[in-house]
């Protein structure tokens, strides 16, 4: 279970971003994607999550949901951010790119989240890697 659905994570959202860039291609609209993206995981989400919130016995704060609303607005934005990419760039490229959030994510998290989150020598010379490889895969793309 532990791979498996990182695996299947994987695979979706790499079929994901060559659909919705056929899509972007046919209509010329980066929101396109954005629609397909969040519409499709509101149709699978919601019912959870209404399902969970009934069976809860735990009350929200209002603070807790200001949290959640900045992070789907900035959860958006990257996604109309990713699709407006997908519209001029190659899904080689755009894909390469997008596989630097986790950096992000490691960063943001440590800052944010400091006695929650470990920064070890592993993580830093993973993250580099993978910056390493972007930036040979951006200059590969531009030689041809």
């Amino acid at each position: 279970q532990g791979l498996i659905f990182p695996l299947l994570t994987a695979l979706f959202v790499d079929l994901a971003l060559i659909v919705i860039r056929q899509a972007d291609l046919l209509s010329n609209l980066p929101v396109d994607g954005f629609f397909i993206a969040y519409l499709t995981a509101s149709f699978f989400y919601t019912p959870a999550a209404i399902y969970k919130q009934i069976k809860s016995k735990t009350m929200y704060s209002r603070k807790f949901f200001i949290i959640l609303a900045i992070g789907g607005i900035l959860s958006g934005m990257a996604q109309i951010s990713r699709y407006s990419a997908l519209q001029v760039a190659p899904v080689v490229l755009v894909a390469s790119i997008v596989a630097t959030v986790p950096l992000g994510t490691i960063i943001f998290s440590f800052f944010f989240n400091k006695k929650h989150e470990i920064l070890n020598l592993k993580l830093v010379l993973g993250s580099i890697i993978t910056v390493t490889g972007v930036i040979l895969i951006s200059f590969s793309l531009q030689a041809i």
